[in-house]
């Protein structure tokens, strides 16, 4: 039995962020894609997919009965949809196996739950903003594989330790995302309250972006950027029928919803990064300074007229940089035929000049991630022929990214 009286505005934001979390009908036809309905001191909505995510939501609620229910989760929402009171009223009972719904007299089928083991977080946590943990997401996801194997190389890695060595800069703690698809690295840290000194680094799948910014236009977290998420590791100690957890979680609490993301402490962090702490904490040997803006205004027509032709091997782009050209000229890589200049970016050359070959669409990628500051300078920093070259921002050492180039002919 259960007997409970909630927002219906706050029950159909945890529902649609519940679907977001359930396998789709090609996945798992049947049953239907279920969420717990568990109603104690508050009315859970607890979703989860294979195993992989878990998504618990605490709705402030009137409980004239405790118990739970397993309900589909679209049809819920396709009822309650269609009220507009303010507030509904959930009664299940075990007796006929029936989810009534007030008001309107409606009924969907339920069924009572086994035991459903959740993930226990376990461990120091660290805090941060959620509009800044969002926003560094979506700063290096684009240097992510869209599907592959290896799941480091589709996965965005969290760690609590300070690869970029700004912690002493921002004056706090930091904690660093970083994506990789082998051929390019994308470094963003954040300011983070870690007193009790949490310590992991572990990937999370590249869609949990979507369910935590689902989470922030719920309770307004990205706008206000004041709301709190904290990260700790989570294990599962057990597992249920209808629910196969993994046994290791990262945890994002926030004070009124939870989202759980498998992971899997014992799979080595592939990049070696003491082999690129020379790149992350120097500018190179030689270095150009220019507008981001003007450095797209030259790569983004030469990245659209030819990208689509050639999306295998991708555009390749030789730039060479010195003082007596007045910046960067950009100009096709082919291996036959004569060079054809594309434009001369202006910039200011330090150090020797310099030339390089890149992929267009891996510059283009990085210089559109910062948003509202492509009017500011960037760094791109040259090592050798043989090293990645670097790109950050000319007075925002919290982000670096360095890319392969290409072989010379």
């Amino acid at each position: 039995m259960m007997d409970v009286t909630v927002s219906r505005s706050d029950l159909a934001h945890a529902l649609k962020i519940a679907s977001g979390i359930l396998p789709g009908p090609k996945d798992n036809p049947q049953p239907q894609h279920w969420v717990l309905l568990r109603a104690e001191d508050t009315l859970q909505v607890i979703a989860m997919d294979w195993g992989e995510t878990v998504f618990r939501a605490r709705l402030n609620a009137s409980v004239a009965e405790q118990g739970a229910s397993l309900v589909p989760a679209q049809a819920l929402l396709g009822i309650i949809s269609s009220i507009r009171d303010p507030e509904i009223r959930l009664v299940f009972s075990d007796k006929d196996g029936r989810l009534r719904i007030d008001p309107g007299g409606f009924f969907i089928a339920g069924d009572s739950p086994e035991p459903i083991p959740l993930p226990t977080p376990k461990g120091p946590s660290v805090a941060v903003s959620l509009g800044e943990l969002l926003a560094a997401m979506k700063r290096v996801v684009f240097a992510t594989r869209k599907s592959d194997t290896n799941r480091q190389l589709t996965s965005i890695t969290i760690r609590t330790d300070d690869l970029l060595g700004v912690a002493k800069l921002l004056n706090t703690s930091v904690i660093t995302l970083m994506a990789s698809d082998a051929y390019r690295l994308a470094i963003q840290a954040i300011p983070a309250q870690n007193p009790q000194g949490a310590n992991f680094a572990v990937p999370v799948d590249k869609s949990c972006a979507k369910i935590l910014e689902m989470l922030a236009k719920w309770i307004g977290g990205v706008k206000r950027e004041i709301e709190t998420v904290h990260l700790t590791l989570a294990q599962s100690d057990e597992q249920g029928t209808r629910a196969r957890l993994r046994e290791r979680f990262l945890a994002f609490q926030l004070p009124n919803a939870d989202v759980f993301y498998a992971t899997d402490l014992s799979e080595p962090i592939n990049l070696p990064m003491s082999k690129y702490s020379e790149y992350l904490s120097s500018q190179g040997v030689s270095r150009a300074i220019a507008s981001a803006q003007d450095m797209l205004s030259v790569l983004e027509p030469i990245w659209k007229a030819h990208g689509k032709r050639d999306k295998t091997l991708g555009v390749w782009v030789r730039i060479s940089a010195s003082r007596d050209a007045g910046g960067m000229i950009v100009s096709l890589s082919h291996s036959t035929g004569p060079v054809q200049v594309s434009g001369t970016i202006p910039a200011e050359v330090i150090g020797e000049p310099f030339q390089f070959k890149a992929n267009c669409k891996f510059l283009v990628e990085a210089l559109n991630q910062l948003g509202g500051k492509r009017d500011k300078k960037v760094i791109l920093s040259f090592y050798d022929h043989h090293s990645p070259l670097g790109l950050r921002l000319e007075y925002d050492p919290s982000f670096v990214y360095l890319f392969m180039p290409g072989r010379e002919e």
